[in-house]
C-alpha cells in the first residue's frame, strides 16, 4: 500500500526477547502492494532464555513500559502502524488487555495491534463467545492462568489442554524447545484435538506465537468445521483491515478470507 505521493506504508513489529521471530516477513506472504516491515526485540531483563520454560509471566506481565518505548521507538522512525507479537504480552492482563493497547498506542500517537487483543476481537467479528483451546506449549500453570483470562474476556472456555496433557508431547521440557522450532505437526495435531473434545464451540484458538496456523488454518477449518484462529492469522487480518487492503491470495482461512 502507499498513498497518493508514491509514499510506502511502513509497519514496525515488537517482538519477544530471544524470540526469531519470523512474524514480519511472514506479513509480507500475506500483505499486497507497497509495504516494508521492521523489527525491534524487547529488552531481556530477566524475561525469558532459550527455552520456553525460562519466561517468567510476572515479568511479562510488568512489560508495558518495555513495550511503550519500543512503540516510541518504532513511531519515531516513521512506523504507521504498529504491531506487537506475543500472545501473553496483552492476554495476561485479562479484561484489561484493550486498555494496554490503548495505552501503548496513546504513547506513541499511533495504532498499535496486540496479537493477544486481535484474537479476541477475531472471536468478536465472528459473534462468538464460546471457544475451544489449545494451548500448545504452554505449561499447565499457564493454561489455567490464561484460561481464566479468556474467561474475564466474556468467554466461555470447555476445553483448554497444552501439548503434554492431550498427549502430542511426551514431557514438558520437549515441548518447551519445541516453541522455538515452528513444528507443523504438533501445531496442527493440538488443534485438532481441541476440535474433537469440544463438538459444540463454533472457534479454535491456537495459543503461542510459535504455533504458526498461516499455513494450517484452511486445512484445519475443513476437518474440524470450526473457525481457527492463531495469533499469527490474528494480527495479519487485523493489519489489513485497518490499511484497508486484501490478502494477497485466498487459503488462509475464514479469518483473512473475511477481506477477500
Amino acid at each position: 500500500m502507499s498513498d497518493g505521493d508514491g509514499r510506502r506504508t511502513k509497519v514496525g513489529f515488537i517482538s519477544p526477547p530471544t524470540y526469531f521471530d519470523i512474524t514480519p516477513t511472514d506479513f509480507l506472504r500475506v500483505a499486497p502492494g507497497n509495504i516494508d516491515v521492521t523489527q525491534v526485540q524487547m529488552r531481556r531483563d530477566g524475561m525469558g532464555g532459550h527455552t520456553m520454560g525460562e519466561f517468567d509471566l510476572r515479568l511479562i506481565e510488568a512489560a508495558v513500559p518495555e513495550m511503550t518505548r519500543c512503540a516510541i521507538d518504532l513511531a519515531a522512525a516513521g512506523a504507521d502502524l504498529i504491531i506487537q507479537f506475543g500472545v501473553p504480552f496483552s492476554l495476561i492482563h485479562g479484561e484489561h488487555a484493550r486498555d494496554v493497547q490503548q495505552e501503548i498506542s496513546r504513547a506513541c500517537k499511533t495504532p498499535v495491534i496486540m496479537a493477544g487483543v486481535a484474537m479476541l476481537d477475531a472471536l468478536d467479528v465472528f459473534d462468538v463467545h464460546l471457544v475451544a483451546v489449545a494451548s500448545g506449549y504452554f505449561d499447565d500453570a499457564w493454561t489455567a492462568i490464561f484460561r481464566l483470562k479468556l474467561m474475564q474476556n466474556d468467554l466461555q472456555v470447555p476445553y483448554m489442554e497444552n501439548w503434554v496433557r492431550q498427549g502430542v508431547m511426551d514431557a514438558q521440557a520437549e515441548s518447551d524447545i519445541a516453541a522455538w522450532d515452528f513444528r507443523t505437526e504438533p501445531a496442527r495435531a493440538g488443534v485438532l484435538k481441541a476440535g474433537l473434545n469440544a463438538q459444540d464451540a463454533p472457534a479454535l484458538f491456537a495459543l503461542g506465537g510459535g504455533v504458526r496456523m498461516l499455513d494450517l488454518a484452511d486445512e484445519l477449518e475443513r476437518e474440524t468445521r470450526k473457525i481457527v484462529i492463531g495469533a499469527d492469522i490474528a494480527v495479519y487480518w487485523k493489519a489489513l483491515q485497518h490499511l484497508r487492503l486484501k490478502p494477497r491470495s485466498d487459503g488462509f482461512g475464514r479469518l483473512l478470507g473475511l477481506l477477500g
